[in-house]
């Protein structure tokens, strides 16, 4: 099973004087209160949101819990999905999807670059 989140991945900050590895298990112990043991980082990415003249760099990870039991949060519905339900989703954010698809799936590159736009009905769309 992948992604204990129901539309988007789990994001976070890094902490002064934290690593990266350290600052992922945190978060994920605060999002969503599953103990994880950090693996591996997958890939990077950066992300540009036009719109709101921001830049977010991205560390998609592999993670092994070392417990099944899912906190309630009111940010938002967590739930886990199968490998074949990630690929044929559609309420996952466009982005994540390629994340998903890029490092977990393909494995060709270790790094993306992406761009995020609004078209004129406010639907975000990525290049």
């Amino acid at each position: 099973m992948i992604l204990p989140i129901y539309g988007l991945f789990l994001g976070g900050k890094v902490e002064e004087c934290e690593h990266i590895d350290d600052a992922i298990v945190r978060e994920m112990s605060e999002e969503i209160g599953i103990s994880m043991k950090f693996v591996k980082i997958l890939g990077t990415a950066t992300e540009i949101m036009h719109d709101k003249h921001s830049t977010s760099l991205l560390y998609i990870c592999l993670l092994n819990m070392e417990n099944e039991t899912i906190i309630s949060s009111p940010e938002f519905e967590t739930k886990w999905f199968s490998i074949e339900e990630i690929k044929n989703a559609n309420n996952i954010v466009e982005s994540d999807k390629v994340f998903i698809n890029q490092f977990y799936f393909h494995h060709d590159k270790n790094y993306l670059k992406l761009d995020c736009y609004r078209d004129d009905t406010g639907k975000y769309y990525w290049k």
